[in-house]
């Protein structure tokens, strides 16, 4: 298997500067839009035969350095007893009632990732939704600007959040662990939402839990990803996790220099530019090739998921172009 993912993600020195991009099994791949019109995310994520065709997509176009498992932040939800509908415009929950997490339903998970396992030669990534976001979910039922009944519940029933967050971490703890155990290499935690929250709240209601869930997987590959979260960075900082992964809003310079004395930093260019002409995206590269000079815990990456219709030949350069960067 190749290392330099997991290198950086230690901060050893890599033999070339990996890359990696969320979504990159996605809508910019026209075999990918293809599966789409004939199955929908659900039947994809079931069929263990065909998220790992997903999967493998991308690698047809791209010399990426990592893999990440087909999945979705909420699939989790499953193993609470709550359904979820995954439509074109985000995700509807539909219950609110948390159970006792049971990992039965996600055999189809573990031989996603056996059958990986056995076709990649890069590291595997699992993951699944931070505590706060997900409850966010349960909450709203849907993706809500700001999310103004969660933050209304934590303030009105701080007690019940406990429970609650305690209970989904547990589960979260577990789910990520399947993982792991499966085969993945590394485990991300996607807190989307949790821009949405001041300091202080986040500080007290959301860190420590979180915090529990990177310390009970002590020994793998841990990392925490969050966008929108500049105000929450030095919160953030304290995780015991080895990656943090940064979007365009937070500069690269800063990341390095304050999150990188104790973590590997992904990030960062803004996903819209690959919209642009190659010769504008080169100046962006090359900004980011001097600022991580000399920092081997460096992962490159996009600030946020490929965008739908994103040029292949654009994103194609820009994995060539980063290979070519001295270590």
């Amino acid at each position: 298997m190749k290392t330099d993912f997991i290198n950086a993600c230690l901060r050893k020195k890599p033999e070339r500067v990996p890359v990696f991009f969320l979504r990159q099994a996605g809508r910019y791949i026209p075999e990918y839009l293809k599966i789409r019109t004939e199955y929908s995310m659900e039947e994809i994520i079931k069929n263990p035969l065909l998220s790992a065709k997903v999967v493998l997509l991308p690698f047809k176009y791209l010399d990426l350095d990592s893999a990440i498992i087909f999945s979705d932040l909420l699939v989790i939800l499953w193993g609470f007893g709550i359904d979820f509908e995954l439509k074109e415009h985000g995700p509807k929950v539909k219950g609110k009632y948390v159970e006792k997490f049971s990992i039965k339903p996600f055999d189809f998970l573990k031989e996603q990732i056996k059958i990986l396992k056995k076709e990649i030669d890069v590291p595997l990534i699992g993951f699944t939704a931070a505590p706060f976001t997900l409850l966010s979910y349960i909450i709203e039922g849907e993706y809500k600007r700001d999310f103004p009944e969660t933050r209304k519940f934590i303030y009105k029933n701080e007690d019940e959040w406990i429970k609650l967050i305690e209970k989904v971490s547990e589960g979260i703890k577990e789910f990520l662990m399947l993982q792991a155990d499966s085969g993945c290499d590394a485990v991300m935690l996607f807190d989307s939402w949790a821009g949405a929250l001041q300091g202080e709240l986040y500080s007290k209601l959301i860190f420590p839990y979180t915090q529990k869930i990177f310390e009970s997987l002590k020994g793998k590959i841990r990392i925490y990803f969050s966008i929108s979260t500049t105000h929450l960075i030095t919160i953030i900082n304290g995780y015991s996790c080895e990656v943090i992964g940064i979007d365009w809003r937070i500069p690269l310079h800063f990341a390095i220099e304050y999150l990188g004395k104790e973590h590997a930093i992904q990030g960062n260019l803004d996903p819209a530019i690959l919209f642009s002409d190659f010769e504008r995206i080169k100046k962006e590269l090359g900004k980011i090739k001097e600022i991580r000079k000399n920092f081997n815990g460096f992962i490159f990456s996009l600030g946020h998921g490929v965008l739908p219709e994103t040029p292949i030949e654009n994103l194609k350069k820009v994995v060539d172009e980063v290979h070519k960067w001295e270590i």
